[in-house]
């Protein structure tokens, strides 16, 4: 029987003629035969020997994919040190145990919805979702909602660019706000409402009320000078989450929003609260004098009220 293999790039398919039909072959899937560019890489955050982060953890978790049988405790220790270099030497690396450039570009593998493994796992312990190397629904929403806050396409597939959102390298880090990636001082790395702990501080009048701990200095200072003026302090809203507020927090908030039974709230995954950069002070257990004086000088200590139709948020940003 006489056959005749016709190829097109149409649609990235295969079109094979049979004298008894025609059949289509699905190509491969999308990330099958892409790369992690190393001029993305350049921007992602340097990984060392006795870090102990996030980073390290999805390092540990990458490795895996190349068989090396790490433990995912985020401790760079001499375990660790012993994968990376082995790696490392096994790529034509220099065996350092420094991740950075070339490193990235060699561990971190392009992935899509039938990707899952070892690799998997070190996305969504990126993402800050449950580990269980299956790109299920979960990791599928929570790409897409990274693609989204990072102004990319979103199409579900971890190339370069989405890889750099998921480390926070200093290409997606323009500063504090809304779809963007948080870069604090410690140089650890956080996704909205995802905040590690270690990234958050109570405040002055009450240590259970979380903020960013690069802004409670300039919080507290502000409470001060206003228990100084008013003779009490001011008046954050009850809810814990006034501050600081989780991802499901936000969720939470917007859909009662939606309800109408909630105030005005940002998307999930777009508020400053995610970032812990925003107070709710309440204008309902201020005087008109009391509000007047906040909004007047809170920017003396790095606040401003910048989200209309909402006199009590004050945004944080230094």
């Amino acid at each position: 029987m006489l056959r005749r293999l016709l190829t097109t790039s149409l649609a990235a398919l295969t079109l094979t003629m049979t004298t008894t039909g025609v059949s289509w072959i699905a190509a491969p899937s999308p990330a099958a035969h892409a790369t992690i560019s190393s001029s993305v890489t350049a921007s992602f955050p340097v990984v060392r020997p006795n870090d102990n982060n996030n980073l390290v953890r999805i390092v540990q978790l990458a490795l895996g994919d190349y068989g090396y049988s790490l433990t995912a405790d985020g401790a760079y220790g001499s375990g660790t040190l012993a994968a990376v270099t082995a790696f490392q030497g096994s790529r034509g690396l220099t065996k350092d145990g420094v991740v950075g450039q070339n490193t990235w570009a060699a561990l971190l593998k392009p992935l899509d919805t039938n990707s899952s493994g070892a690799m998997v796992k070190a996305l969504q312990a990126g993402l800050g979702i449950d580990v269980d190397g299956s790109y299920g629904p979960g990791t599928d929403a929570a790409v897409i909602r990274i693609q989204w806050a990072t102004g990319q396409t979103q199409d579900n597939l971890v190339g370069s660019n989405t890889w750099a959102a998921v480390v926070g390298a200093r290409a997606y880090v323009h500063g504090v706000g809304p779809n963007q990636l948080y870069r604090s001082r410690w140089h650890d790395y956080a996704v909205n409402g995802y905040m590690p702990a270690n990234e958050l501080c109570g405040i002055a009048q009450n240590s259970n009320w979380r903020f960013a701990c690069r802004g409670v200095r300039d919080f507290n200072a502000m409470d001060a000078a206003f228990k100084v003026k008013f003779g009490h302090v001011m008046p954050v809203t009850s809810w814990s989450a006034s501050l600081y507020r989780t991802y499901a927090q936000q969720v939470s908030a917007y859909n009662n929003y939606l309800a109408g039974t909630g105030n005005l709230a940002a998307k999930p995954g777009t508020s400053n609260h995610g970032w812990g950069l925003a107070a709710d002070i309440s204008t309902s257990l201020m005087t008109s004098t009391e509000s007047s004086w906040l909004a007047a000088n809170a920017a003396n200590w790095g606040f401003v009220r910048d989200v209309s139709g909402e006199p009590w948020h004050y945004h944080y940003i230094r």
